[in-house]
């Protein structure tokens, strides 16, 4: 029968007849001890819906019912009636004479605190607490069975001494019902189990319900009480010992043995299952194998390609680190050096100290990213750029310093050269534009003294005043030539020249220009290749080179050679020119100067063609800054060598010509009196007098303008009759560029003379080729003339 089944079926029974006892009672039938006292029915009828309520945890009741027990317990011991209690009950019900229950059975109020007991412990799954409440549920059904059995032997008369016997009936229900229904029972499973234990315990416990007989026998004997005599708890006790004893045993073997049987089983059931579980774990483990060898396999080949491709990369990076020109060098913690290519080696870069001290800050977390570190290697001094970072392991832990170091020095030297060149340039610029004013100036100079020289008899005071006049300005014009021979826009007559002949030309000038304690030598190469220049220039070179030569001896007793040879030169030695341009090998006329003077250091070296820089007391500090200027316009370059204390080495390399050319000057043409129209735009007002009453002077009539825009006004009133239009380059308002192209636009057959205190190259780079001739800044009259009457008299003819 199923448990939760047996369980409702013997509550319901418990419940119904504690209620029909209850409702008889209070129906006003008499209570006997064969009946069930008030008190017992409605103990039970709280066990009853206690029962009925679980699993719940209703403790209430089974208080309630130990209260019961506790109240009755305490009547049997006081020796007082039970009447006080039931008339609690049934106060008006109960007869108060006749025949009452009487006094309470002795162990009755036993039983109750037992149910109460049972019942309190009912929810509880705790091993311990489980056996207390089934031995306890045995308990009850020992002393109801053995009260029923005692009734029964009294031929079904029950005493008010004794237990009813429908009480004994719902005590062993509500234990039974406990030991079936209650939650983690252990003597239901016991007594279902299939195995030894079980057999024991089905087998066994009945035999107890014969012991009843058996110690009631004893009893007589023993104690001489009758068999029948169920007044005597003493008895009760005994018996109900004895039964207990008996289950105790039986149960406590069976348990025993069950635990054995189940570990057993469990024994079993575990080595099946781990027998199953091995089985398993063989085929999968076998399995897992042959798919680990088959990716070991693939992983043995994988890390073998991997392991070649490392070698090869670090092969690769090995190559790449020795061939890098970078400085590559590694170090580890104790500073000792891992790795260092072929351009650390060179210069040292893990020998040098100041770059381990950059390692070392490295190595503390601090940046080293492009710093700049001067080292001497082999006595030299070198740029270095230093980069420095930590090397980490793969769990983060420092392991080293790795450093780089590139070598600038040839960029420094570069960047320097470059903002020398530009300084240059920029004095250049300046020193062209002052000589170019200079010349707009000399101009009304030197053609006003010309003018006043030609009026006057060559013996007057007035003529040698004009004389002087035109000498002053020709030493200003030459200052200024040299200015702008350092710009590079000096005025140059080109013509194939030797220049053995062209030193020769000016030996006893130049030895006259230096003390007689500075012993000058030439040593002069014949035959030389010609090469293309100004012969004037280039004279101007050696004698200021020779003139600095013997100021750098001064008073004391030494020595300046000039040499000229013709040879070839690499890229190797142009390189080292100072003029800052590039100039390709090839073969050269080499112009040599050398001085047994003091010499120079580094940084006088540096600057000695910086304009207006000299070493001298007396001095303008142009003399070398010419030089430079002409060396560079003529498409040569100069190198400078010395030392403090052992002299200085100047070489000018000048390319040598690579075609005949047919050069020369222009012959003066005669200086007769012309005629025509000219136009003379200057914005220089007295060089425009100067020029207007020069050619007036030699009949031609003069028209003039300020400037650019001006002059196309005058010329478009004046077209037909303007022979020729002398025209300045640098002008305000519209230059003379501009009013060039103007004029070759409207009127392409006018004739323009080009004049500007700048040289014919800068002329002819800004005109082009549409002028018909040029004059140079400053002028005198005489060239004014000559100039004019050159390109005008075939126009007149």
């Amino acid at each position: 029968m199923n448990t939760g089944l047996f369980g409702k079926l013997t509550t319901a029974v418990i419940i119904l007849t504690a209620s029909a006892f209850l409702m008889i009672f209070a129906a006003g039938v008499p209570a006997t001890p064969n009946l069930m006292a008030p008190w017992s029915a409605l103990a039970f009828l709280i066990v009853g819906c206690t029962l009925w309520s679980a699993p719940a945890p209703q403790r209430v009741g089974a208080l309630l019912v130990f209260a019961i027990g506790a109240i009755l317990s305490g009547e049997h011991l006081a020796h007082a009636s039970s009447t006080a209690f039931d008339r609690l009950l049934f106060p008006h019900l109960l007869p108060h004479s006749g025949l009452v229950p009487g006094r309470p059975a002795p162990l009755a109020g036993f039983r109750y605190c037992l149910l109460g007991v049972m019942l309190f412990l009912m929810p509880d799954r705790s091993r311990r607490l489980v056996q207390v409440r089934e031995w306890t549920a045995v308990t009850i059904i020992t002393l109801c069975y053995f009260g029923f059995v005692a009734v029964i032997s009294s031929w079904g008369t029950a005493t008010p001494e004794s237990i009813s016997p429908f009480a004994a009936i719902l005590g062993i229900l509500a234990a039974m019902n406990v030991l079936a229904a209650g939650p983690g029972g252990m003597l239901l499973p016991l007594l279902r189990d299939r195995g030894p234990a079980g057999l024991i315990a089905r087998t066994l416990m009945p035999v107890g319900l014969i012991f009843p007989a058996i110690t009631m026998a004893v009893r007589q004997v023993v104690t001489g009480v009758r068999i029948d005599d169920s007044r005597r708890p003493d008895g009760i006790i005994f018996a109900s010992v004895n039964i207990l004893a008996a289950l105790a045993m039986v149960w406590i073997c069976a348990s025993k043995l069950l635990n054995i049987d189940l570990l057993r089983r469990k024994a079993e059931d575990d080595l099946r299952g781990s027998r199953d579980d091995l089985e398993r774990r063989v085929k999968l483990r076998t399995h897992e194998l042959l798919d680990m060898n088959e990716r070991l396999a693939v992983e043995v080949e994988n890390r073998q390609r991997t392991h070649n491709e490392l070698q090869q990369t670090n092969a690769m990076l090995a190559s790449l680190i020795d061939g890098c020109p970078l400085a590559i060098t590694a170090f580890g913690l104790d500073g000792g050096v891992r790795k260092s290519n072929a351009a650390a080696e060179s210069i040292g870069l893990a020998d040098n100290p100041e770059c381990r001290a950059l390692a070392e800050c490295a190595g503390r977390g601090q940046t080293v990213a492009a710093t700049e570190l001067v080292c001497k290697v082999q006595g030299k001094a070198i740029h270095l750029h230093i980069w420095a970072s930590p090397t980490l392991t793969q769990d983060g832990r420092l392991d080293g310093v790795v450093m780089m170091a590139a070598d600038v020095s040839e960029r420094k030297a570069l960047e320097a050269n470059i903002q020398h060149n530009q300084r240059l340039e920029s004095l250049g610029v300046l020193a062209g534009g002052i000589a170019h004013d200079f010349n707009n100036l000399l101009t009304g100079v030197l053609g006003n003294a010309s003018v006043l020289q030609d009026r006057f008899p060559g013996d007057s005071r007035e003529a040698r005043a004009a004389s002087d006049l035109i000498m002053a300005g020709q030493v200003m014009a030459k200052l200024t030539s040299q200015m702008l021979a350092y710009s590079g826009r000096s005025r140059f007559h080109i013509e194939r020249i030797d220049l053995s002949i062209a030193v020769r030309q000016i030996s006893n000038l130049v030895q006259a220009s230096i003390p007689k304690s500075v012993r000058l030598s030439f040593a002069l190469g014949e035959g030389l290749p010609a090469i293309e220049g100004d012969s004037s220039q280039l004279q101007q070179v050696v004698m200021n080179l020779v003139i600095n030569g013997a100021e750098a001896i001064g008073t004391e007793q030494g020595s300046v050679e000039v040499q000229t040879l013709a040879r070839r030169a690499d890229q190797a030695e142009l390189a080292a020119g100072v003029t800052g341009t590039t100039v390709p090998p090839g073969e050269f006329v080499v112009l040599e100067v050398r001085d047994t003077g003091s010499g120079m250091d580094e940084e006088t070296r540096t600057r000695i063609f910086d304009p207006f820089f000299t070493t001298k007391f007396a001095g303008r500090g142009l003399g070398l800054s010419a030089v430079l200027g002409i060396v560079r316009a003529h498409r040569g370059t100069l190198t400078v060598e010395s030392r403090p204390g052992y002299g200085t080495r100047f070489r000018a390399f000048f390319p040598c010509s690579a075609a005949h050319k047919e050069a020369g000057f222009h012959t003066l043409t005669d200086l007769k009196r012309g005629s025509g129209t000219i136009l003379v735009v200057d914005d220089e007002e007295f060089v425009v007098r100067m020029a207007q009453s020069v050619l007036e002077e030699a009949g031609y009539d003069v028209l003039s303008a300020s400037n650019g825009r001006e002059a196309l006004d005058v010329y478009t009133a004046k077209s037909g009759r303007i022979d020729a239009v002398l025209l300045d380059m640098t002008m305000p308002v519209m230059g003379g560029e501009e009013t060039m192209q103007h004029l070759a636009r409207r009127w392409p057959d006018a004739t323009v003379i080009a004049t500007s205190g700048y040289n014919l190259q800068e002329a002819e780079c800004r005109f082009g080729a549409r002028t018909a001739a040029f004059l140079q800044k400053p002028y005198t009259a005489t060239q004014l003339r000559s100039k004019i009457a050159e390109v005008v008299r075939p126009r007149a003819g």
